[in-house]
């Protein structure tokens, strides 16, 4: 058991019951109420909330371990504040709203960008690794730091594909959409070889495949290699050398 829980079994008291937690099992159950504490509270890791939930902490005599119930209401949040209980009423705590669809798309797109933007880093570095006028080749798509002229005035595109990226693309909605058409766009118009690095875990290769005939029609693509944990980045650094000799 956690150090920061023993002094809660030891002197705490059941949420529901009010009964001794002594000698119980550790029974916490989560509350739809915002937590205005740190610990210990719940969250829901689909979704980016401002806010925690609170929880409650029950005795073994208020749990149905056979149907996985509890028994009873519970009337008490359990805040841990120094090692010892805390305890606050919980029609005294504000509802924490329901979570939708919203909330979780919101949430699998916010990683995906941020997960885009790990990514983007590591090959920059790579880039700048490989060649001294690398910076030339960072087409990578993203609506917030993509610039248009040095992508007009660069010889090489270099495109990364994940799944907020393909989102990005198909959606007519998605934020971002209008800016990855413009790039492709100036790509084609201004007949850029390019080089496609896709994400292993979240891009098929029926999703290239797509993504090409759909959104790529006259683009020169010198090359589709994947990134991700088994492959080396001495495979994309070559690639990368290969397109810039060429």
């Amino acid at each position: 058991m956690p150090d920061s829980f023993k002094q809660v079994m030891e002197e705490g008291e059941c949420c529901i019951c009010g009964g001794p937690l002594k000698g119980s099992h550790v029974n916490f159950v989560n509350l739809e109420k915002i937590a205005t504490w740190s610990f210990p509270v719940w969250g829901n890791i689909l979704v980016d909330e401002p806010w925690q939930r609170a929880m409650a902490v029950l005795c073994d005599n208020c749990v149905d371990e056979e149907k996985g119930v509890i028994k009873g209401e519970v009337k008490r949040a359990l805040e841990i504040r120094d090692g010892a209980p805390v305890y606050h009423d919980v029609d005294e705590l504000e509802d924490a709203p329901p979570i939708t669809k919203k909330m979780v798309d919101d949430g699998e797109r916010k990683r995906a960008q941020e997960a885009a933007d790990s990514q983007r880093e590591t090959l920059h570095i790579m880039l700048d690794d490989v060649a001294p006028y690398a910076t030339a080749l960072r087409g990578i798509p993203s609506a917030e730091d993509i610039n248009a002229k040095l992508l007009e005035q660069s010889k090489y595109y270099l495109m990364l594909v994940n799944e907020g990226y393909l989102h990005g693309l198909r959606d007519p909605n998605d934020p971002q959409h209008p800016d990855f058409l413009r790039q492709l766009e100036v790509v084609r118009r201004m007949k850029k070889r390019t080089l496609i690095v896709y994400v292993e875990k979240e891009v098929s290769i029926q999703d290239l495949e797509q993504l090409r005939e759909e959104f790529m029609q006259g683009i020169d693509v010198y090359d589709c290699i994947p990134m991700g944990e088994d492959v080396p980045e001495s495979e994309i650094k070559d690639a990368l050398k290969r397109m810039l000799d060429g």
